[in-house]
C-alpha cells in the first residue's frame, strides 16, 4: 500500500509539472511559432524534442541564450528577441517548460 501510494504522489508530481510546462509554453507565446507537431514560422515542438531529447541541459542553456542554435539555426533570428523572455525564467520554470517540450516527441 506504501508503495503504491508513492507511485501515485510521483505520477501526479509529473503530471503537474507538464501541466505547468504546457502553461508556460502558452503564457510565454512560444505556441505562436511552434506548432506541436508540423513546422510554421519556427521549428515544430516533436523535431525541438527530438533533436535535443539526450541532451536537457542543452535546451536549457539555449533558453537561457547561453546556447547555439541547434534545430534550425536559419531561423534563429525570429526565435532571439523570444530569448529575452525565456532567459528570465527561473530555475523551476524552465525546468518545467524543459520537461513539456522534452515529452513533446
Amino acid at each position: 500500500m506504501r508503495a503504491l501510494i508513492m507511485l501515485l504522489t510521483i505520477m501526479i508530481g509529473i503530471s503537474y509539472a507538464s501541466t505547468e510546462g504546457e502553461k508556460l509554453f502558452k503564457e510565454r507565446g512560444c505556441i505562436a511559432c511552434h506548432h506541436p507537431e508540423i513546422d510554421t514560422v519556427a521549428p515544430a515542438v516533436k523535431k525541438i524534442a527530438s533533436v535535443y531529447k539526450h541532451n536537457k541541459e542543452a535546451l536549457k542553456k539555449f533558453l537561457k541564450g547561453k546556447g547555439e542554435p541547434k534545430v534550425d539555426p536559419a531561423r534563429f533570428s525570429l526565435m532571439k528577441p523570444q530569448l529575452n523572455d525565456t532567459k528570465h525564467l527561473s530555475d523551476e520554470e524552465l525546468e518545467k517548460l524543459v520537461e513539456f517540450i522534452l515529452k513533446s516527441q
